[in-house]
């Protein structure tokens, strides 16, 4: 996803957890008009829904705040622990959202429930009043220079980490593919 041009991205925020989840309030989610994504809610238990959420925002232009899991109208979407996520859909948010997010920058980011975003002050988290105020700190990122297999253990053993991982090698990557064969094109 590149934060070149304009429009054509919805940004979606973990609002609100009931119960238990692999993600807190802020984790966000950019999915492009192509489909294509960053970032995780669940692991796979609700990204396909979020992106269809995502590409139905755009086509509307309209944010919305949807549930997903407990007291969710996806009756098929639901939460092992019994629990459930809020998403706030923002569509088109303020590019210095994007590439902020896209070159891993910390920010406090505020949005509405209206589909307004901007760059937001302070260190307050949560929604005060009509916007949800959210801070986005970069987690580790690990850069691994080398070839061989110590390379590519030391790039499986990170992987199982929420890390960036980036190899560089004079090897050819299809000799370092294998690391990242359960991890998406955005890993790479």
């Amino acid at each position: 996803m590149s934060c070149a041009g304009g429009g054509g991205t919805v940004l979606a925020t973990l609002t609100d957890v009931v119960g238990r989840s692999a993600r807190l309030p802020g984790a966000q989610m950019a999915i492009s008009q192509s489909g294509a994504s960053i970032g995780s809610f669940s692991r796979g238990c609700v990204e396909a829904a979020v992106i269809a959420e995502a590409m139905d925002v755009l086509e509307t232009g309209q944010a919305r705040l949807i549930r997903f899991g407990a007291g969710s109208r996806y009756i098929d979407i639901r939460w092992p622990c019994g629990g459930g996520i809020n998403l706030l859909f923002t569509p088109d948010p303020d590019r210095a959202i994007v590439c902020g997010l896209a070159e891993r920058m910390p920010a406090s980011i505020a949005l509405d429930a209206l589909g307004g975003s901007r760059i937001g002050d302070g260190h307050v988290e949560g929604w005060q009043g009509e916007s949800f105020l959210c801070r986005h700190v970069p987690g580790p990122s690990l850069l691994i220079i080398g070839h061989g297999e110590e390379t590519v253990a030391l790039a499986r053993l990170a992987l199982a980490y929420p890390a960036a991982v980036k190899v560089l090698s004079p090897v050819q990557w299809e000799y370092l593919e294998k690391c990242f064969a359960h991890r998406d094109e955005q890993t790479r």
